[in-house]
């Protein structure tokens, strides 16, 4: 079978659905009459007994949920037309999904070499307005695990301030059960089935890419607020998400789009207007990478062998061998390892990752890039090039790092910058002071 994307016309939200006994939400989409999809989301029992589920505001937020995901399917082909079948959105919905789908797809749109300027339009209508929708949730916070070490510096910041928290992870992944097992922590599991056809037709010739994934977990998680309990959501996005890779069509494209500041405050926007007492915020948004770098090198030590940023931890394709954390040859590994290189013992970073990263020629290109040496900001979720720079500086100061490869070999490429990139060491590793968060969580955040 041939995929052919200009082939298709209309991407059509067809329905949605939940079952109260299987705890399951169904999302179907439809290209044309030709394919049908259906993505469905398992949801863990209630935190509290006897919760009763505001209908309303569940039938509202799967709504939302089914225009999230909908950015997987709509992909495949990008067709000129949107059409949604099971609500009427407002002006206001309808441009916050305009927006997500533009910018979260830039990433995708620059690999494949398309332009997704005017053939993103969602449909609304002037006379509906959204309505506000009052419900009554258990004062919890949930931190959504990832695994990695800025959930885990959330996680250890609130339970240092006995915050009541819940951890939740969306995916059963081992590298995030060992997490939670650091601290003894119980872990909700939410389930999530993509329907097979994609993997199928992404094999036929359909477009591929990345998608805005972090906007899909939080309407997950607003999700699972209504169906579960609890009144928060507190990630753990910092500020070095807002830093945008290139650009194309006039249009700044970041990998980190729905990590950004940016799209956090639009989300809070639109959550405030139709489910008012759900909040939604980043707990580390005024710290840059290498300042939760650092926190995670001095205060988590329990869980440095333990935790992992490398997305192969997380593929079925191509998972990493049994035993370990790290592949070592990506743009987060080498990202990471050379943030926590300043704030860590040598022979600890080395024992973590299991080899050392800054003696190895092979990963001089992808040094040079994290630097801003050379081609431009890796497509992950790294920190700024500032940050790089600094890490590096740092490191180049410390008597154990200064004979590795790579150490000599850069040190030698940018010879009187090392200083310029010290004298930012103020300005990055203190805590802005624009975030989006209540005041309370400031100052835990602060204490910590």
């Amino acid at each position: 079978m041939d995929f052919i994307p200009d082939t298709f016309s209309t991407f059509r939200f067809v329905s949605t659905s939940y079952d109260h006994i299987k705890r399951s939400v169904e999302l179907r989409y439809a290209l044309d009459d030709k394919f049908y999809f259906t993505e469905r989301y398992v949801f863990p029992k209630p935190f509290q007994e006897n919760w009763e589920v505001n209908q309303k505001a569940l039938e509202k937020i799967i709504n939302l949920l089914h225009l999230a995901v909908g950015v997987s399917y709509f992909k495949t082909a990008v067709p000129p037309k949107i059409e949604i079948k099971n609500q009427t959105l407002s002006k206001d919905t309808a441009e916050f999904f305009n927006t997500l789908y533009l910018i979260g797809l830039g990433e995708f749109a620059f690999r494949n070499k398309i332009s997704l300027k005017g053939k993103i339009n969602f449909p609304y209508s002037e006379n509906v307005k959204d309505e506000s929708i009052t419900c009554t949730l258990p004062r919890l916070t949930a931190v959504p695990l990832g695994g990695g070490k800025d959930s885990i510096v959330t996680l250890e910041a609130l339970l240092k301030a006995k915050e009541p928290i819940i951890p939740i992870a969306l995916g059963n992944y081992k590298v995030i059960n060992e997490v939670a097992e650091c601290r003894k922590l119980p872990l909700p599991i939410i389930e999530r089935h993509l329907d097979p056809q994609l993997m199928e037709l992404n094999k036929a010739g359909a477009y591929n890419g990345h998608v805005p994934i972090s906007a899909i977990i939080v309407f997950t998680l607003a999700t699972a607020a209504i169906l579960c309990g609890f009144d928060t959501i507190a990630i753990s996005q910092e500020r070095s998400a807002n830093e945008a890779n290139v650009e194309m069509d006039g249009l700044k494209i970041n990998h980190q789009y729905s990590k950004s500041f940016e799209f956090e405050k639009k989300i809070q926007d639109l959550l405030q207007n139709q489910i008012p007492n759900l909040r939604y915020f980043s707990l580390l948004r005024p710290l840059s990478e290498l300042a939760i770098c650092k926190l995670f090198a001095k205060k988590c030590e329990s869980y440095h062998h333990s935790f992992s940023s490398c997305n192969r931890s997380f593929s079925m394709s191509n998972p990493l061998p049994r035993g370990t954390h790290w592949c070592g040859n990506c743009p987060k590994c080498r990202f990471i390892f050379l943030a926590l290189a300043p704030f860590m013992e040598k022979e600890n970073l080395i024992s973590i990752f299991q080899k050392n990263l800054l003696n190895n020629e092979a990963q001089k290109q992808g040094y040079l890039e994290l630097l801003g040496l050379t081609g431009h900001k890796p497509f992950e979720c790294v920190g700024e090039i500032n940050e790089s720079r600094l890490a590096f500086a740092l490191v180049a100061e410390k008597s154990e790092w200064q004979n590795d490869l790579l150490i000599t070999e850069i040190k030698n490429l940018v010879k009187g910058e090392l200083k310029d990139w010290l004298n930012s060491q103020n300005e990055i590793l203190q805590p802005s002071n624009i975030d989006a968060m209540p005041s309370t969580y400031r100052e835990i955040l602060n204490a910590f």
